[in-house]
């Protein structure tokens, strides 16, 4: 065979790669001596076993290019190891074609424990087990193309959830690196431990890390078709953390509204950044009328009256009656159904803490929702799953 000098090669192999790819060589080697073994054994004027030989040969110089690739460049090897484990587990049911017939049986056997142990739903079980059991009355071929039928079922589970859980660790490694990098940045723009005001930049942050943090900490399963990897990873990248930014913005609205939920004492303007979508609050600047030596300054909360230069000026505020001022507290009380109680000098951050928890939360429901649409399309798009498998 073209691929003695393997061992070799994986001794060379080894010292640049972790031990996690073991599993897939030690399943590679034994199946190369099989192979070896099993073409001995078939006659040379078997035409049809030798074919089967001949196929087995190329898939197993194919499994070796994957594990083995040669360099690009710097010496940097790119291990394709789904590739090698889907043609490693083709490999291994054409061999159920050449194995002696009193193996059979034990191959047999050895395929019912492995649909026992199996996610595989009960029915497809149910039903596979008891082909297994009857195929010993079929005749021989028909035994051997059932038992390749039935691994082959069972080994496109195993591959599919192989890429899903690839997939997963994929893309809460790049959640993590966003996360990390937002929250550097957030960090390095913002005063956490004297925070002085609430901004359009802080709620974006808080917002993009709660998703991010709700994609890491998340079980769920990402759907990426294969044959389409990077538009998967940078719709799920992007999305998350725009469901939290929204959820944050929702959020801050509420607080700042004093609706369903709030905070005594609540953020006073002071600490809101005075942008128009964020003051939220019916004092404005003063309009400031004449000259500079002669002024009349008009708000809604107060008149300025400016006789002589500008550093005389006598400011001069309105009063809220007691009525008013015990309406507009009991119509805010009334509005929220949930109130925290929290120190002055701790809103600001009671403030962070519940929009970080928004990002979290609305990533979480909002995404629950996109994947009952998704889940459904996706069955149907993929072509190279079996819906029956997953």
């Amino acid at each position: 065979m073209a691929n003695q000098d393997l061992p070799a090669k994986q001794s060379r192999f080894s010292q640049w790669t972790n031990s996690s790819i073991q599993n897939l060589q030690a399943e590679y080697i034994d199946c190369r001596e099989q192979l070896s073994l099993l073409e001995k054994s078939v006659p040379a004027d078997d035409f049809a076993k030798r074919q089967i030989i001949d196929l087995c040969k190329t898939k197993s110089d194919e499994i070796e290019n994957a594990i083995n690739p040669k360099s690009l460049f710097f010496g940097i090897k790119i291990l394709r190891i789904t590739l090698a484990w889907k043609l490693l587990h083709r490999l291994q049911e054409e061999m159920l074609l050449l194995i002696p017939k009193e193996q059979l049986r034990s191959e047999g056997l050895k395929l019912i424990s492995v649909y026992t142990l199996s996610s595989l739903t009960d029915d497809i079980k149910k039903e596979w087990k008891a082909k297994i059991e009857e195929s010993p009355k079929e005749p021989e071929a028909d035994t051997r193309y059932l038992l390749k039928m039935a691994a082959n079922i069972i080994n496109d589970h195993v591959d599919d959830h192989f890429w899903d859980i690839f997939t997963k660790n994929w893309m809460s490694f790049i959640y993590a690196g966003l996360l990390t990098a937002v929250f550097i940045y957030f960090v390095a723009t913002t005063n956490i431990i004297h925070p002085s005001v609430l901004n359009l930049t802080i709620i974006i942050c808080l917002g993009a890390m709660g998703g991010w943090l709700s994609g890491i900490m998340s079980g769920e399963r990402e759907f990426f078709v294969k044959g389409t990897f990077w538009i998967p990873t940078f719709y799920y990248a992007l999305v998350r953390p725009m469901m939290g930014i929204f959820a944050a913005i929702i959020m801050f609205f509420l607080l700042q509204s004093q609706y369903l939920i709030g905070i005594e004492p609540p953020l006073g303007p002071d600490r809101i950044a005075k942008t128009n979508w964020a003051t939220m609050t019916t004092t404005s600047q003063p309009v400031i009328i004449g000259t500079s030596s002669q002024a009349v300054s008009i708000g809604t909360s107060s008149i300025l009256v400016v006789t002589g230069t500008l550093s005389q000026a006598v400011s001069i505020e309105t009063q809220s009656t007691p009525d008013s001022t015990k309406a507009s507290t009991a119509s805010s009380t009334n509005a929220a159904i949930i109130t925290f109680k929290v120190p002055e000098d701790m809103t600001i951050y009671f403030y962070m803490l519940l929009l970080l928890l928004a990002g979290f939360a609305g990533d979480r429901l909002l995404k629950s929702v996109s994947d009952k649409v998704m889940s459904k399309l996706f069955l149907d798009a993929e072509k190279t799953k079996n819906a029956t498998t997953n």
